[in-house]
């Protein structure tokens, strides 16, 4: 994907832990991964041919601050990092109907007999497992 010239890939990884075992090191994780301010991802600074960075999800989608006009965005992951990118996402713009993520962690038999993934009325197996931000949105609050 990052060869592609009509892709613009970036990437993020992890910071690594402190020997110490202080909690996380703010420093890049390997090398030629730049870390990203994690405080204020807004005031990271990203060179313009480096798509590499070392922080979480949400911050570098801060920090790229992608256009909300005219576009979607997509999500697949971890329930944390979907939660959290999805408020990076409001506050830059995007409106809930244009964000799309799965919700399949919850799925187990994957054809609504088993009740693992009902949230309320919905059967996420058989109504998803893709939903826009919106629709997540109006789950119950077990979501």
């Amino acid at each position: 994907m990052e060869a592609r010239p009509d892709v613009k890939l970036w990437l993020c990884i992890d910071w690594k832990s402190q020997q110490n075992g202080a909690g996380l090191a703010e420093a890049a994780a390997e090398e030629s991964w730049r870390p990203l301010n994690m405080k204020s991802p807004g005031e990271s600074v990203l060179e313009p041919n480096h798509r590499r960075y070392t922080g979480f999800v949400p911050q570098l989608v801060e920090a790229v601050k992608p256009s909300s006009s005219n576009r979607i965005a997509v999500l697949c992951g971890p329930p944390i990092m979907i939660k959290f990118t999805l408020q990076s996402l409001k506050k830059l713009g995007f409106q809930s109907e244009n964000v799309f993520t799965t919700l399949e962690n919850r799925m187990k038999c994957g054809f609504g007999k088993c009740g693992r993934c009902n949230v309320g009325p919905v059967y996420l197996c058989k109504e998803g497992p893709v939903f826009t931000a919106q629709q997540v949105e109006s789950l119950p609050p077990e979501m």
